[in-house]
């Protein structure tokens, strides 16, 4: 809250070490000391190292936002979901695209004595570090232990809470099907394996509000296009197959209304690429 330093953690180069933390930022935006023009460095500096942050921006504040913060309608709830035994997705992403050499990497907080990781219920062998890069699609849990290097299963915490991985071409091919009466051809199939070109959007307003938020397609080409909106947990809060028309122009994207405000991550995605963009959220639906 209204925090004018960062800590050392940038010049000390510990960014890495702190990005699977849970991070909600306030800042006022009349505030002096810090800016809101430091507070985006540090957000922005955050994400890149794989942070996944929740920003609020409070306009009409200065330096004291707590209590604002704290009449937030889920901030203590949010913090008293946060745990150590919690997986973190570096940069929130739980999807594996192979076209691009780009996989899943899963992170506890490093310092305890033992790890272990499973895959649909079963243990990852070798898997024995405080993070693991899932290179398959699949459901993954871990544990740590903080009392012995070689825990008796009593010993061991308890199981973080399980996080799907997906995988970019098999759901965009599955989108592509479920869009079609019929299996896609071969030349179709080519055209999703070269399709690099085939999009390009914009998403406004950003930030905006679950009621306003809107894509702005510049060129998408003819095939089907999947868009999803996950949270920072990696769960989604929205999907949709667009095609033909709704590939024209603005496309107002129909939130349910129960969506909190946040940080969250929009993919797109059409035939074998990916577009990612961090959307950020304002309470209230207009």
């Amino acid at each position: 809250m209204s925090s004018v330093s960062d800590a050392s953690i940038f010049r000390q180069n510990q960014q890495g070490k702190v990005a699977h933390m849970p991070i909600w930022i306030f800042q006022g935006g009349k505030d002096t000391r810090p800016t809101p023009a430091f507070t985006a460095g540090i957000v922005s500096n955050l994400q890149k190292a794989g942070a996944v942050v929740r920003y609020s921006l409070y306009a009409d504040l200065g330096h004291v936002v707590w209590n604002r913060a704290y009449a937030e309608s889920d901030y203590f709830t949010w913090m008293l979901s946060k745990s150590k035994a919690n997986l973190h997705a570096f940069a929130g992403n739980t999807v594996i695209d192979k076209s691009k050499g780009r996989y899943v990497k899963l992170m506890l907080a490093e310092g305890f004595l033992a790890y272990q990781w499973q895959k649909d219920g079963v243990t990852v062998s070798g898997a024995n570090a405080n993070t693991y890069t899932a290179t398959v699609p699949g459901t993954y849990r871990a544990r740590f232990s903080r009392k012995s290097a070689v825990p008796t299963e009593a010993q061991w915490n308890r199981w973080s809470a399980p996080v799907t991985v997906t995988q970019v071409t098999t759901t965009a091919l599955a989108a592509n099907t479920a869009a079609r009466t019929s299996s896609p051809s071969d030349a179709e199939l080519v055209t999703a394996a070269e399709a690099s070109g085939e999009f390009s959007f914009s998403v406004y307003p950003n930030p905006g509000t679950a009621g306003s938020l809107s894509l702005r397609w510049e060129g998408a080409g003819a095939m089907p296009v999947e868009v999803r909106l996950v949270d920072q947990l990696g769960r989604e809060v929205y999907a949709a197959v667009l095609a033909g028309e709704a590939l024209r122009g603005d496309r107002p994207l129909a939130l349910p209304a129960s969506t909190r405000g946040g940080m969250y991550i929009l993919v797109v995605s059409q035939g074998r690429r990916q577009e990612r963009r961090r959307v950020m959220l304002r309470e209230g639906t207009d």
